[in-house]
C-alpha cells in the first residue's frame, strides 16, 4: 500500500450488500479482523477522522465480503495520503467545545442510525466516538437528540475526569455548527 493512489476521504456512502456479494465473495475473515483491529488502534489513539468508517466496517468481521475489503483498502489509501495529519494542541484556546451528529437509519441492514461526537480542547481533539445507535429512531430528530444526549453525558464525564476548569460557558454544537443546548 506504500505506492497506492491516495484518496481524499476515508469512506464512501454505504451500499446495501446483496445476497450475491455475501454468499459468493467472502474473504479471509482472520486477515480482515487483523486489519480492522489495527485501524481501531489508530482510531482510539490518534485518528478520529476514520472513526465512522472503521465503526461501520467492524460490524462485518465475522463474514466480510469483497465489498468490505475494498472499503478497508480505501481507508488504507486515505491514510497513505494523510500521513502528516495529527492532533495538535495550542496554549491559546482553553475552552472545550463538542460537536455531535447522527444520521437517520444509516445502516441499510437494520435501519439503526450511526452517530458520533468529538470534543476539542486547546485546539485538538481529546475525546471522540462513532457508533451505531442501539435502537431504531423513528425520526431524524430522535436520532439527533439521542446522539446529543449521549455526547453531553460523555462530555460531563470527561470534564469530571480531567477536572477541567473553564472561564467560558460550555457548549455542544450540533450538525451545522449551531448551538443547541448547554450540557449542564
Amino acid at each position: 500500500m506504500s505506492e497506492c493512489n491516495p484518496v481524499k476521504t476515508p469512506g464512501e456512502i454505504q451500499k446495501k450488500k446483496t445476497n450475491y456479494l455475501i454468499n459468493k465473495e467472502e474473504i479471509d475473515n482472520r486477515f480482515y479482523r487483523e486489519v480492522i483491529g489495527a485501524l481501531m488502534y489508530l482510531v482510539v489513539g490518534t485518528r478520529p477522522d476514520i472513526a465512522n468508517t472503521v465503526s461501520r466496517l467492524a460490524q462485518f468481521v465475522n463474514e466480510p465480503c469483497q465489498q468490505d475489503w475494498l472499503a478497508v483498502k480505501r481507508i488504507l489509501r486515505y491514510l497513505a495520503g494523510t500521513l502528516k495529519l495529527g492532533i495538535f494542541y495550542t496554549k491559546k484556546d482553553k475552552s472545550m467545545i463538542g460537536y455531535c451528529d447522527a444520521d437517520w437509519g444509516g445502516c441499510l441492514e437494520d435501519r439503526r442510525s450511526y452517530s458520533g461526537y468529538v470534543f476539542i480542547l486547546a485546539g485538538g481533539a481529546v475525546s471522540w466516538k462513532s457508533q451505531k445507535q442501539r435502537t431504531v429512531a423513528l425520526s431524524s430528530t430522535e436520532s439527533e437528540y439521542a446522539r446529543l444526549a449521549g455526547g453531553v453525558k460523555d462530555k460531563c464525564k470527561l470534564i469530571c475526569r480531567q477536572r477541567c476548569r473553564q472561564a467560558q460557558p460550555r457548549e455542544v454544537l450540533q450538525k451545522s455548527w449551531k448551538k443547541l443546548a448547554p450540557p449542564t
